[in-house]
């Protein structure tokens, strides 16, 4: 009897021991993705902290400024970009998009249109306003701290053109609004945290070369496609290492364009399984493969480090 009783005295005191060790190890965890939410946060602190009112009241006055200039508008108003960087290219960058005026900004080419919106921005806007150039957009930039991302087309006969992805000449006859829409609800959805989960996967991806870096409007597109039946934990440190692990597989195979300017928003990259599609297919799993390692070395430098922050 002794010896079946000290038996069972192990197998409790064992089953005690178990159960505190995993409770310490769920702390443990807990506290870790603590960590990584908190600088997270932080990183996105001037995306989520965006003045709504200021910024619509920022977007009305240009909008009346420019009204003798402008046909229309498309009020997008996803947010800017994350601190500290400038990767402004895709819908999610942009606040509004402009549709200019075809027998007022008749242009050659979008880098001729683009010079001249600027120009027409600093002639109108007041001296406070700071106007900004960058490859397809204008930021302008107020004294309360604000900034508003415009992104010029020109509104033809046949519909909207912008300047193409590759930076050289027009785009395809386009429809912003279908994609923005689909991104929207994709956002609204989820809680309104795609948006910002797309703006940190710039962020990661803006030290890649040129040859290898996808576009904005195409991790935009991959986001959308990872999010939109999402069912997994609603944190932006979840919702990153899906998007990878999605996206490792989802970018060998082309995406349809939905906004009309190609019929592949990704044919920069290839046909199905090309070279280029396999060398970022392999950058995502990598990233993918290092965030898990993170996670069981429950090092937040080293999470962040994966992404490149």
């Amino acid at each position: 009897m002794c010896g079946s009783g000290g038996h069972y005295s192990t197998y409790v005191r064992s089953e005690a021991e178990s159960q505190v060790a995993d409770s310490q190890r769920r702390t443990q965890v807990a506290d870790y993705d603590q960590d990584v939410s908190e600088r997270l946060r932080d990183l996105l602190r001037n995306v989520n902290e965006r003045d709504s009112s200021a910024i619509n009241g920022h977007l009305d006055e240009v909008k009346r400024i420019l009204e003798d200039y402008v046909d229309d508008s498309v009020t997008l108003r996803f947010g800017g970009s994350v601190s500290r960087h400038t990767y402004v290219s895709g819908l999610s960058d942009v606040d509004a998009l402009v549709l200019l005026n075809q027998d007022r900004f008749a242009a050659a080419d979008p880098q001729e249109l683009l010079g001249r919106f600027e120009d027409l921005l600093r002639k109108t806007l007041p001296d406070s306003v700071s106007v900004k150039r960058g490859d397809l957009a204008i930021t302008l930039t107020y004294k309360d701290g604000h900034e508003l991302q415009l992104l010029p087309a020109l509104k033809t006969s046949t519909g909207v053109r912008i300047a193409a992805s590759n930076g050289e000449g027009w785009s395809n006859v386009i429809r912003p609004q279908t994609f923005a829409k689909r991104l929207t609800d994709v956002n609204q959805a989820n809680s309104g945290r795609v948006v910002p989960v797309i703006k940190i996967i710039k962020a990661s991806l803006e030290g890649l070369s040129d040859s290898l870096r996808p576009r904005g409007h195409h991790i935009e597109a991959l986001a959308i496609d990872a999010f939109e039946r999402y069912h997994g934990t609603m944190t932006t440190k979840a919702m990153l290492e899906h998007f990878f692990d999605r996206a490792a597989e989802r970018v060998r195979t082309p995406l349809h364009d939905r906004t009309g300017q190609s019929n592949y928003l990704d044919d920069y990259l290839g046909g199905r399984n090309s070279t280029a599609r396999q060398e970022l297919s392999t950058e995502f799993a990598r990233i993918r493969d290092s965030l898990k390692t993170a996670n069981e070395e429950m090092s937040s430098h080293s999470w962040l480090n994966a992404l490149g922050l």
